[in-house]
């Protein structure tokens, strides 16, 4: 289990419109959390993406990004995120 202030590797990924995603970009600039999950719409990963919704204001102001992380297609996240968003 990684802990406070372990450093991540730097991921480079997909975001939900496709577009490609570099962690490397983010480092130094904000704060990146990182939330890892199996599978979109299972319930826990929903529970988890909109309690980080909820509360994104509070998140925002102290310069955290959320990323979340899976092994999902493209056209999965597309239609997860309006669950979530």
């Amino acid at each position: 289990m990684p802990k406070a202030g372990y450093k991540a590797l730097l991921l480079i990924g997909n975001n939900d419109a496709g577009a490609e995603w570099k962690l490397s970009a983010s480092v130094g600039n904000k704060i990146v959390l990182l939330y890892f999950y199996p599978k979109d719409f299972t319930g826990c990963c929903a529970k988890q993406a909109c309690s980080l919704r909820d509360n994104m204001g509070d998140l925002s102001e102290e310069n955290v990004e959320v990323v979340g992380v899976s092994f999902d297609s493209v056209d999965s996240h597309k239609k997860f995120a309006p669950n979530t968003i």
